[in-house]
């Protein structure tokens, strides 16, 4: 029984999350603080979303104009159809951003996970349902546009 207790409370943990991450990504510097990132925020939802979200998704780091963006891929043909399910999270777009903002948006992708919202496109009602659920979880509002980053940018 003990033993039981014990591996859930890694389970939960920083270092129990982080083994059962799947992350996917040239990062060229940093990458320990990108994992850890998504491990914190992972701890910091409800325990049956975060075994969901290591379960079936993987996390790849990308390098475009986009902060982050959730979809899913079927592979076919299959007698069993499979989906894989994918969160691409670009944090040299969120350099600048306080580390509390970073776990804003990456709650906002799970969310758009947890919610179903696989899509290609922006919807503005998707967008607010995923910033509604971040909240619920404890999360800030995370929905910043291209323009406001790159408008930080040119700033600079």
């Amino acid at each position: 029984m003990e033993s039981r207790k014990d591996f859930e409370k890694w389970e939960d943990s920083i270092e129990g999350i982080n083994y059962s991450l799947n992350v996917f990504g040239e990062v060229l510097r940093e990458d320990v603080r990108h994992r850890v990132l998504i491990c914190g925020t992972l701890q910091r939802l409800p325990k049956g979303v975060r075994r969901r979200v290591l379960e079936e998704v993987s996390f790849i780091i990308v390098d475009k104009d986009l902060l982050g963006h959730t979809f899913q891929m079927t592979l076919l043909p299959s007698e069993n159809r499979i989906v894989l399910h994918f969160i691409l999270l670009n944090f040299g777009a969120m350099d600048e951003e306080p580390e509390e903002k970073i776990e804003s948006i990456i709650a906002h992708e799970i969310a758009h996970h947890v919610l179903g919202h696989a899509s290609l496109f922006a919807d503005p009602d998707k967008e607010k349902k995923a910033d509604d659920l971040c909240e619920r979880w404890g999360f800030g509002r995370a929905r910043i546009t291209l323009d406001e980053v790159h408008g930080d940018r040119d700033d600079h």
